[in-house]
């Protein structure tokens, strides 16, 4: 016979399991009956500096019907309008009826029995032209662009709201799908903040991210140090002694000349004072153009802001034959005044 102390173990123990075995099944009806799961965190959005959505996340449902030998061919009338056949259906098993229910779809077939209802989220790039810099997304997680580099934040389903001005971009980018025989990039900075207000990258090159010898920028490579910047893992590089700088140290080496500070470029919205007075007379010319081997890189500063625009050839042609360089020179001009 049995004391008062195992008793009252295997009692405790038969509670806890006949506990543990209801929430299971509880769990499980409420599966096969449709209920969703709301656990999951939705990805935060990207937003422009104004609040405009540039990435954003729109939940998608899908519905699946679990069937069974006692259920075969009695179909509700709403089963039926996912179903195009019932005749060659399994006798037992899983079958997806849509990957893409609207809410009013979703209320329906969770009426039904036996209806799993699957929801997740899907991510969309709102203009197709910021997809080189938004980068995308993989089962929830960032793997490339600022899809990966912010992704800690977005996971949590927090915003993030960038320096950007995307009617700026818009203007950029129309004007850029112009020049179709080129790769070009284009860079806009508030220098009173150091916030990158506009960037566009056409062609397979990024060309803010290239490389270019220090001597075409005419600067010393021993005062050169390195910055921290989230669109590149490092902005200077030395091959055989010689140091070589991308686009955005250029921007930053300007930004520091005209504050007589060391300033850093800024891709993340921060509302707070100006923490620059431009000083734009100590430059002789309010343009400034560097040539390397099949492109060249143009400056401009004016009304507090710095426009760098950078233009490659992508064919066997070099500048030096390019008898468009003048016409091309003229339509930088021209752009420059209007943006600024």
């Amino acid at each position: 016979m049995m004391n008062k102390n195992n008793t009252s173990r295997v009692l405790i123990f038969v509670t806890v399991l006949v506990i543990l075995l209801t929430g299971i099944f509880n769990l499980s009806i409420k599966k096969v009956r449709g209920n969703i799961n709301n656990l999951e965190i939705k990805r935060g959005y990207i937003l422009d500096r104004n609040m405009e959505p540039l990435a954003i996340t729109l939940e998608n449902y899908k519905a699946y019907y679990l069937i069974k030998d006692d259920l075969l061919f009695n179909y509700s009338p709403v089963l039926k309008k996912y179903l195009n056949s019932t005749l060659n259906l399994p006798k037992r098993g899983l079958i997806l009826l849509s990957d893409n229910l609207s809410l009013d779809e979703v209320e329906e077939l969770k009426k039904e029995k036996n209806v799993i209802i699957e929801k997740n989220f899907k991510r969309k790039i709102l203009d197709s032209s910021l997809t080189f810099l938004i980068g995308e997304t993989f089962n929830g997680y960032g793997v490339c662009g600022l899809e990966k580099i912010f992704d800690k934040t977005l996971q949590k389903g927090k915003p993030v709201i960038l320096s950007l001005d995307y009617k700026i971009e818009k203007k950029l980018y129309k004007w850029a799908e112009k020049f179709r025989d080129y790769d070009l990039g284009i860079g806009l900075f508030d220098l009173k903040t150091g916030e990158l207000l506009a960037y566009i990258e056409k062609g397979e090159d990024k060309l803010f991210n290239h490389f270019y010898s220090s001597s075409i920028f005419r600067i010393s490579e021993k005062n050169l140090t390195d910055f921290e910047w989230p669109l590149t893992k490092g902005n200077i590089i030395e091959i055989n002694h010689n140091r070589y700088i991308n686009l955005w140290y250029l921007a930053k080496l300007y930004m520091d000349k005209v504050c007589d500070g060391s300033i850093t470029p800024k891709l993340v919205y921060i509302k707070e004072k100006d923490i620059c007075k431009p000083k734009l007379d100590s430059f002789e010319r309010k343009k400034q153009i560097y040539f390397f081997n099949k492109g060249f890189i143009s400056v401009y500063l004016k009304n507090d802001k710095m426009l760098i625009l950078v233009l490659k050839v992508n064919n066997e042609t070099s500048l030096d034959e390019l008898k468009e360089y003048e016409v091309l020179n003229k339509k930088f001009d021209n752009l420059a005044y209007k943006i600024l």
